[in-house]
């Protein structure tokens, strides 16, 4: 047999062993807490029924000591009364007492006749002084009447009598409990002469010491015991195995201790006697009984599963050749697992660092083409004007799809952070649904909504629901022409944790299976007929899929052709892998008021940073700034600050951009005021359909919004050194600078702008991080050392996605970070000119 195949066959018999053995082990606890269980039921049923005996008994027992006693005292009335008179036995005198002419000391027939009457014991007392003696008993001692003995001083009778009252209850007498009844008897003028005494000792109760003696089960081998108050045993449970034990199990009670040994103790205190019952079950029984029964449960199966351990060890030879080419194709199929991965990280390490190169290039197709377009503008080309929007729109289009491939790529290396909140369901369907209602309308369709009753509350990324939501209805409005459209949800409850389940169904165009096979990859829609027709990227339902992975759920999709699709978004009602959220609420700010403009701008933006800047840009032209981070911050500013016009960010958790656009312009008191909204999605029609006044794309177009708020335009006619490698990005900035009347300074790269600066000293820098020779971060520390240097304001210009190690080192180095592609030539302008103008105002 190979060697391989025989290690895997002894590692099978170990497996099978440990697994028999663990079997075993899990069996006998699982029985012994069955057998342990069933022994405390079964001590606990006969605690509960001893105590019910004893319950019994003490009823019993009381009312025919109530009658034995009316009996004496009936009897003890004929006599006569009751009196003390004086005797005198040799040099001591003594009182003796009498039942009208009878002399009661030494005389028996009285309470003989009680005895046979009412089958207990019964004595009279004489008084003398606080003592109470037995002159007439049939309690014996050693045979003997107890004649002459004294009642117990310490006793809880004798406080009772001398007190003029009656007791009835569990005492000792002479050593031994009994059940009693005890009687003043007052003589003239009310003096107590003496005491009645009836009584039945427990010792001889039989129903008492049959319920002890009683055992069954596991408790044959344990006790049950009565003791009295200082724990002296009165009955025990006889013929157990450990007899010997009781008083070493009953001494650790009495100490307070834990008992000797295995044993199992519950004791009971009878409140009417202030006895304890007390219960003792010998653990090791359990143990015998349980491997009992293994043996006879796991015997036969031990033999069978030895049986065929020796049978698949022969067929185990006989599929080596089988093993050893499975065990081969094994092999092949983890290399091709691992080439596979590894093509997979090289896909994401290329659209990252193709998404960053492309960027460059981007930024000069885009500056190149609105610098043409405001030189078309001027010598009144309007023939080029078309054309040159096409390639800027063009270049503009490209760079959202570099965008979106990031995006992916950020997906993919499990960069993509999670925000969790919590939120009611129902409120965020209605949310979507009022905010893709104009999108249903747009091709008469109609919307059908069914929330389940039981739908509750979930955590999760809320801005990542909601945009999958959304996207899936979009999609749905997009494919489906006068149609029915469903949407439907609810809570699905699971041993591992409440799901969601959201359906959105329509009877749209449907796709085949072949159309379903490409639904979830990139760039790709059902076929290419679909694309061309509806138009769309196909990231959307891949982003939104993506979304639902990353929260422990997935999109499925169910579809005919020309009947209609459905997808159905799984996710956990409770997300697990929790961030901190970004601060709530943070202070408006404000700028002082230009006397001329003071009209008030607020800014609804979750990105505090987005904000900081808008804010910045929009106080420097003498505009009052309010800002608010959520959007149910923003309304409400809205509705008591009354601003001149807001810009609103479309991407937030919580409340979304749409729902508080929808919010605004439903609202009276808020619909008149201009929203311009701010996003990198490219869905004009919808914000337009919901009634914003403009739409801007991140990053923002600055001559867009100087029309609708007046930004101010900053300070030109100073010297700007222009830093960059790639000349055709040098060019394009040169020209751009000196068109609005700046004096530029050119440098490749860091060297060479040294260099410059020890010519010239320029009002900002314009700086590239990735250069030849020397690049930006050591051109930066180059200048921080120089005091004449030091303060000149930085701009960097890079395509590079800044790592936060990056940014850390740029920290403090820099007055602004403006990415390739996504450059913005009206914002730099401005920028460029409100730095010139703070750094000459120093």
């Amino acid at each position: 047999m190979h060697s391989s195949l025989r290690t895997k066959v002894a590692l099978w018999f170990l497996v099978v062993v440990l697994a028999l053995s663990g079997a075993i082990f899990l069996g006998y606890h699982r029985i012994s807490d069955l057998i342990r269980s069933e022994a405390q039921t079964q001590m606990d049923d006969k605690l509960r029924h001893v105590m019910d005996v004893l319950s019994t008994t003490n009823t019993t027992y009381l009312s025919l000591v109530h009658a034995s006693m009316r009996v004496l005292k009936t009897e003890a009335s004929r006599l006569g009364q009751p009196s003390l008179q004086p005797a005198r036995a040799g040099s001591y005198t003594q009182n003796e007492l009498f039942l009208g002419g009878l002399c009661i000391n030494g005389s028996f027939t009285l309470v003989d006749d009680v005895t046979e009457l009412m089958k207990g014991t019964a004595t009279i007392f004489v008084r003398d002084g606080d003592r109470f003696i037995r002159v007439s008993t049939n309690v014996r001692v050693k045979g003997s009447r107890a004649i002459g003995t004294e009642l117990d001083p310490q006793g809880k009778a004798i406080k009772k009598l001398l007190q003029g009252e009656s007791f009835y209850g569990v005492v000792d007498i002479l050593k031994m409990p009994y059940i009693t009844g005890y009687e003043p008897i007052f003589g003239d003028f009310g003096k107590i002469v003496g005491a009645f005494y009836v009584g039945y000792p427990l010792d001889q109760l039989e129903t008492i010491r049959s319920a002890l003696d009683n055992k069954s089960g596991v408790l044959d081998r344990g006790f049950f015991a009565l003791l009295d108050p200082n724990d002296k045993v009165v009955f025990q449970t006889h013929g157990t195995s450990f007899e010997d034990q009781i008083p070493l199990v009953v001494k650790a009670h009495h100490d307070g201790v834990p008992p000797p040994g295995k044993w199992k103790v519950e004791a009971q205190t009878f409140v009417p006697w202030d006895y304890d019952v007390l219960a003792a079950m010998y653990l090791p029984d359990v143990s015998k009984i349980t491997w009992r029964m293994m043996w006879q449960a796991y015997g036969a199966t031990g033999a069978v599963i030895l049986a065929v351990l020796l049978v698949s060890f022969v067929l185990a030879s006989k599929l080596s050749a089988a093993l050893e080419k499975a065990e081969v194709a094994t092999n092949e199929a983890l290399h091709a697992k691992d080439a596979a991965e590894s093509a997979n990280r090289t896909k994401s390490t290329f659209l990252a660092n193709m998404s960053h190169e492309l960027r460059t290039p981007m930024n000069a197709i885009i500056g190149y083409s609105e610098m043409l377009i405001e030189e078309a503008e001027d010598l009144e080309q309007d023939d080029f004007i078309p054309d040159l929007q096409k390639i800027r729109n063009a270049g503009k289009h490209l760079l959202a799809l570099i965008n979106d491939i990031l995006d992916l790529s950020k997906i993919e290396a499990g960069k993509m952070t999670i925000y969790l909140e919590s939120f009611t369901l129902a409120e965020m369907v209605a949310d979507v649904v009022g905010t893709v209602q104009p999108l249903l309308e747009k091709n008469a369709n109609r919307l059908d909504v069914r929330l389940s009753g039981n739908l509750g509350a979930m955590r999760a990324d809320l801005t990542k629901v909601r945009q999958t939501l959304f996207n899936l209805l979009s999609n749905a409005s997009k494919f489906t022409d006068k149609g029915l459209i469903t949407l439907s949800a609810d809570r699905v409850v699971d041993p591992a944790g409440d799901r969601i389940r959201i359906r959105v169904s329509d009877t749209g165009i449907g796709m085949t299976p072949e159309q379903l096979g490409r639904l979830f990859q990139a760039f790709t829609q059902a076929d290419a007929s679909t694309t061309r027709k509806y138009g769309g990227t196909g990231l959307g339902l891949l982003i939104s899929r993506k979304f639902c992975q990353i929260m422990d759920g997935d999109i499925t999709v169910e579809s005919q052709p020309n009947i209609g699709t459905t997808f159905t978004v799984d996710l956990p009602a409770e997300v697990r892998e929790a961030v901190d959220l970004p601060p709530d609420v943070i202070p408006a700010k404000t700028a002082q008021p230009n006397a001329a403009t003071a009209r008030t701008v607020l800014v609804i933006d979750d990105d505090p940073d987005a904000a900081e800047l808008m804010a910045r840009a929009l106080e420097r032209s003498g505009f009052t700034t309010l800002r608010a981070h959520k959007g149910g911050d923003g309304i409400e500013l809205a509705r008591t600050k009354q601003p001149d016009a807001i810009t609103l960010d479309v991407l937030m958790p919580g409340m979304d951009g749409w729902s508080v656009l929808s919010v605004l312009k439903s609202d009276p008191e808020t619909a008149k005021i201009p929203v311009v909204m701010v996003t990198m999605l490219q869905d004009r029609q919808l914000g337009y359909a919901l009634g914003a006044a403009d739409f801007l794309t991140k990053p923002v177009d600055s001559a867009k919004l100087r029309d609708i708020i007046s930004r101010h335009a900053g300070k030109p006619g100073e010297r700007v050194l222009v830093v960059e490698d790639d000349p055709a990005n040098l060019d394009m900035l040169s020209r751009l600078l000196k068109k609005e009347g700046f004096e530029v300074m050119a440098a490749e790269n860091g060297s060479s702008a040294l260099e410059q600066l020890a010519i010239h000293i320029p009002s900002l820098i314009l700086l590239d991080l990735m250069m030849p020779v020397m690049d930006g971060f050591e051109f930066l520390s180059v200048i921080a050392r120089e005091p004449q240097l030091a303060g000149i304001p930085v701009v960097v210009v890079t395509a590079k996605d800044l790592t936060p190690e990056e940014l850390e080192r740029l920290n403090g180095s820099v007055e602004q970070i403006f990415q390739k592609g996504a450059l913005d030539r009206d914002r730099l302008l401005h920028d460029v000119c409100a730095m010139i103008h703070r750094s000459d105002t120093k």
